[in-house]
């Protein structure tokens, strides 16, 4: 079994704590009035696997035993005083493990647990057997040990576990270095103040001041956080015990035994944990939920700026509110020259369809909107922006997130996929589809009598493929297009329609440029004969019938 130094120096730490407690709070013959001792192992416990708590568990159990044979002098009591102690130590560590790690006042609702679980249980399972320790070996009245060691242990592990936890895990050191010198002297000069506030609060014998304890530690915990109030809260448990050392202070004006003294501290120090440890989880919650916001925040910044994304926040005027990401890439503008301002500041016509988009979206609640527009820094780049309504419990709280990315190459990828279902493969020509479509977009364009239909076969194509073969047949076809690409216009519609049809559209011509156009495609066809793939050529003669358009006639009709 490997021992740590971490657990060594708890081992140290619980001996002298123990020693300590038992001379000054016990004549040696009872029950200690304060217990902070079990807190250093259930800290330590609390920040490692529970595969790694028998020696912590045995080191401890050793270090309360020699504490006791040191002050006691007997020798049974210290191996049942040492076993209660450890009881309650493993029950308060088992469970405030499982339920709240570490995270001691982190969240308010760790407090509750604290409370219960190191406040009520662990001592509740560790009493019984400590007080019949003491009746027994001791001679001290059972009923009043197992009270002394039910509050003594209860107050102990609640003052002292949040405290000893965050020592060993190195909190107060990382935060203290973590200031500038102003920052570490605010701390130091708010720590002493709850010092000298307790001191001399427990000082005064004829004035009961206790409520004035509570005013520095609020301050600590509103400027330093929770880390100060675990600290402040030990220190106010180190001079309370002090006091009822020596009878002194308030504590000593109530004509109260010893052991009432002792109560009465630990009732008062349980007063104080409960009104100061829910705020200070409260606030170290608020805290922690701030910084995941800030991280959060900061992680969509990058993400946006690195993916060329814009988020806006505007209101219902159209001011905007919040600026994250891209704004200088996608609208030409830094986010200081768009927060406060309106969608105006913008260029057209980018300017120009988000202020529209933005009017209907207020008008019409709840709808959103989503449109593509031209970048204002590049014309041939696409922005695309979408309007979403972020609900609110007033109208004048409703917001509008707008958000805004580049979709340039989706648009690019868009309209090569729709350039590839509306070409032909083989010869680059417009398929069936893209020249219907291409052809109806024509008609809708055309004056009467100015268009044409030209249909175009090739001449024993059948015979080609049947004795040269079907890649042969492949080569006549893409010979045809390239030459119908290189006499014809480029206003000119040409298509395969599949097989060996041809067809093309003219417009703006006569009937006579139409058929002059045919012959001449034609003639230039026969006299570029097709490069056959195995070597060779072979003349290749095309028939060509041209249809006039008239008002009224759609496609088919016109075929």
């Amino acid at each position: 079994m490997r021992v740590s130094r971490k657990t060594c120096f708890a081992g140290l730490l619980y001996f002298v704590t123990a020693w300590a407690m038992i001379v000054l709070t016990s004549s040696g013959r009872d029950i200690a009035a304060v217990w902070p001792a079990n807190a250093i192992l259930v800290a330590l416990m609390l920040q490692s696997p529970k595969a790694q708590w028998r020696p912590v568990l045995i080191v401890g159990f050793l270090a309360n035993i020699l504490a006791n044979l040191v002050t006691r002098g007997t020798l049974t009591g210290p191996f049942l005083f040492g076993a209660a102690n450890m009881v309650e130590v493993f029950v308060a560590a088992w469970s405030l493990q499982a339920k709240i790690g570490d995270g001691i006042l982190r969240r308010p609702e760790s407090v509750g647990r604290l409370l219960f679980w190191a406040g009520l249980v662990a001592p509740a399972v560790s009493a019984p057997l400590g007080a019949a320790t003491a009746w027994l070996v001791l001679g001290a009245p059972f009923l009043s040990s197992l009270m002394t060691w039910y509050f003594t242990d209860a107050l102990g592990l609640l003052v002292f576990t949040p405290f000893f936890a965050a020592l060993f895990k190195g909190e107060f050191a990382r935060c203290f270095r973590s200031k500038n010198w102003h920052g570490r002297g605010e701390r130091l000069l708010l720590q002493g103040l709850v010092l000298v506030t307790a001191i001399g609060v427990f000082q005064t014998d004829h004035l009961p001041v206790l409520f004035l304890i509570p005013m520095p530690i609020l301050l600590v915990t509103f400027r330093v956080g929770w880390l100060g109030t675990k600290m402040s809260v030990m220190l106010v448990a180190v001079v309370v015990a002090v006091a009822v050392i020596d009878g002194s202070g308030p504590i000593g004006l109530a004509s109260l035994d010893p052991m009432g003294r002792a109560y009465f501290a630990q009732f008062y120090l349980a007063s104080l944990l409960l009104t100061q440890l829910p705020i200070a989880a409260s606030l170290a919650s608020r805290a922690d939920l701030i910084d995941q916001l800030a991280r959060s925040q900061k992680s969509v910044q990058v993400l946006a700026e690195q993916s060329d994304i814009l988020l806006l926040s505007l209101n219902r005027a159209g001011v905007i509110l919040r600026v994250v990401g891209a704004a200088r890439n996608l609208l030409d503008r830094p986010e200081a020259a768009l927060v406060g301002k309106g969608l105006d500041v913008l260029a057209a016509p980018l300017r120009d369809k988000l202020m529209d988009a933005f009017r209907d979206i207020v008008d019409i609640d709840g709808f959103d909107q989503t449109l593509t527009v031209p970048s204002p820094r590049d014309p041939n780049r696409w922005l695309q922006a979408r309007f979403h309504v972020i609900e609110a419990d007033h109208p004048s709280e409703v917001e509008v997130a707008l958000t805004i990315q580049d979709v340039t190459d989706r648009k690019r990828k868009e309209s090569q996929l729709m350039r590839m279902a509306h070409v032909d493969a083989m010869t680059g020509l417009l398929n069936r589809a893209g020249f219907t479509d291409a052809a109806q977009r024509a008609i809708t364009q055309a004056r009467d009598g100015r268009l044409f239909l030209a249909m175009i076969d090739v001449d024993r194509f059948k015979l080609i493929n049947d004795n040269l073969g079907h890649a042969a047949g492949d080569a006549v076809l893409v010979t045809i297009a390239r030459t119908m690409k290189d006499y014809l216009r480029s206003s000119d519609i040409i298509g395969r329609l599949g097989g060996d049809e041809f067809t093309i559209i003219f417009s703006n011509v006569t009937e006579a440029q139409a058929h002059e156009a045919c012959n001449r495609l034609v003639t230039s066809i026969a006299e570029a004969p097709a490069k056959l793939p195995e070597g060779g050529k072979v003349t290749v003669n095309i028939s060509c019938g041209v249809a006039r358009w008239h008002a009224g006639m759609d496609l088919e009709s016109l075929k």
